[in-house]
C-alpha cells in the first residue's frame, strides 16, 4: 500500500478506517505521503498506529501540504501528537 501511494497520480481519498493498521503500518504510510501531492484525505479512524504512528504522521505532514483531511480518531495516537497535526 505504501509503495502504492507513493507511486499514485490519481487517488485523492483513501479510507483505510477500521483495518487494524499498526504502528509500523503507520509509519510505512507516512513516509510514503512525503513522496505524494496527490492525496487530500486519509481516513484512519479506530486503527491500531499507537505513539509511534501518530508520531510519524506529525512529523510526515510537516512537508506533505496537499493532505487536508486526516482522521486518527481511535487510534490510540498520543494527545500531543493529535494537537500537533489537527
Amino acid at each position: 500500500l505504501a509503495e502504492a501511494l507513493r507511486s499514485n497520480s490519481l487517488l485523492k481519498t483513501l479510507g483505510l478506517d477500521e483495518n487494524s493498521i499498526t504502528a509500523e503500518g503507520g509509519r510505512a504510510i507516512a513516509e510514503a505521503l512525503g513522496d505524494n501531492s496527490v492525496l487530500t484525505t486519509l481516513d484512519l479512524f479506530e486503527n491500531d498506529l499507537g505513539r509511534e504512528g501518530g508520531r510519524a504522521f506529525s512529523e510526515a505532514l510537516r512537508c506533505n501540504t496537499t493532505i487536508i483531511g486526516l482522521d486518527l480518531k481511535f487510534s490510540e495516537v498520543d494527545p500531543d501528537d493529535y494537537h500537533a497535526i489537527d
